[in-house]
């Protein structure tokens, strides 16, 4: 899946539409631990391969046995201050992994998303995400939400440096 959007702040997104949006992701909750690096996330793919010769016995290539994807609802906050909750429920990522445990046979990476990191999401807007930011009896404001489908999942990547 391509798209062509242009990333923009949150608040140039357009409700009811697909769209890109550029900013830096923040944890609404206590971030997740990457597995094996055991560094804050709110988004990481654990990715463990295995190498083979069947395609040519003279170049050992690298197949995908495992992969699973771990998550929680973020923020992305765009550089005029404007937010939006990222739900990445259904996503799929251009993130590069780093190899963790290399070894003659098989080998674990991992893929994530730090708080405070600089991302590009590209997906569908709604309405119908709340932050509560001020706690007990307070009334949560509502932000724009982007997500995938199963048809359409979220597409989350670095972004270019600003």
């Amino acid at each position: 899946m391509a798209w062509r959007a242009t990333p923009v702040p949150p608040s140039a997104l357009k409700v009811g539409a697909r769209g890109a949006a550029v900013g830096i992701a923040r944890a609404i909750e206590q971030p997740m631990k990457g597995p094996f690096t055991e560094e804050p996330s709110v988004f990481h793919e654990i990715i463990r391969s295995e190498k083979t010769k069947k395609v040519d016995p003279s170049v050992p290539r690298w197949i995908v046995s495992v992969r699973n994807i771990t998550a929680t609802p973020f923020e992305l906050v765009g550089d005029d201050g404007s937010r939006l909750i990222v739900e990445p429920t259904i996503a799929v990522h251009t993130l590069e992994p780093v190899v963790i445990t290399p070894t003659e046979g098989h080998r674990w990476s991992e893929a994530r998303v730090a708080p405070n990191d600089r991302i590009v999401v590209y997906g569908m807007v709604d309405e119908t995400g709340e932050i509560d930011t001020a706690g007990y009896r307070a009334t949560p404001i509502t932000v724009p939400r982007i997500r995938g489908t199963m048809e359409e999942p979220l597409v989350i990547s670095r972004a270019r440096k600003a």
